[in-house]
């Protein structure tokens, strides 16, 4: 058994014969391709190789990938873990802008395994940031790092003052008309908002004809 990169044009990397039909070979490199020949050796001698290529798999990509802003100068970020003991940690990779586009400040920062959230602090609140994640996986005692996510710019969740203010209406809205003994009518309308808590009160004076 023989075996290399495809796009490698040196010598090949032999494997120690077996009578077996099928045989494992550890300790390659995510994400390429490689040539591997086999041929049969008889009473008559070694036969010809026979040769295919086959690509190893890829390095999964994390999926779910969020940068969320706290304040201007903090982002929390957010994955979704890879299930996976060969996982040996995330890293986020974040890159700035300024307004005026006259200065840069990028950086990383790695997270345990075992974690599937963050925060990224110190920023520069005069810049605008992307986020972009990997992840580093350790086979046959070599690291890989994976692809990087797509970068991402943060979202911003609205405060809880906020929302309680796109959320204030009219709770209640009722009209109680009142004749007086007199020609004159007082209308009066009032109006509870319960986030607010204020109430107004209206009143109209119209003359009967």
């Amino acid at each position: 058994i023989r075996y290399r990169e495809s796009d490698f044009s040196g010598s090949f990397i032999f494997v120690n014969g077996t009578t077996k039909t099928e045989f494992t070979i550890d300790e390659l490199i995510p994400n390429t391709y490689y040539t591997f020949g086999v041929r049969a050796y008889t009473i008559a001698g070694p036969g010809e190789w026979t040769d295919k290529a086959a690509m190893t798999l890829d390095i999964p990509v994390v999926e779910n990938f969020q940068a969320i802003h706290i304040n201007d100068t903090a982002v929390r970020v957010t994955w979704q873990r890879i299930e996976s003991d060969a996982v040996e940690r995330y890293t986020v990779y974040y890159y700035g802008t300024s307004r005026m586009k006259r200065q840069v400040n990028s950086g990383s920062k790695n997270f345990a395994a075992s974690v599937s959230e963050g925060i990224i602090t110190n920023l520069d609140p005069n810049m605008d940031y992307s986020f972009s994640l990997t992840v580093s996986f350790t086979l046959g005692g070599v690291e890989y790092e994976g692809e990087e996510t797509n970068p991402i710019l943060p979202s911003v969740i609205p405060s809880t003052s906020s929302i309680k203010a796109m959320s204030t209406s009219i709770s209640t809205a009722r009209m109680v008309i009142t004749p007086t003994s007199s020609v004159e009518t007082t209308t009066q309308t009032t109006i509870v908002d319960f986030n607010i808590g204020l109430v107004i009160g209206i009143s109209l004076l119209s003359c009967i004809l």
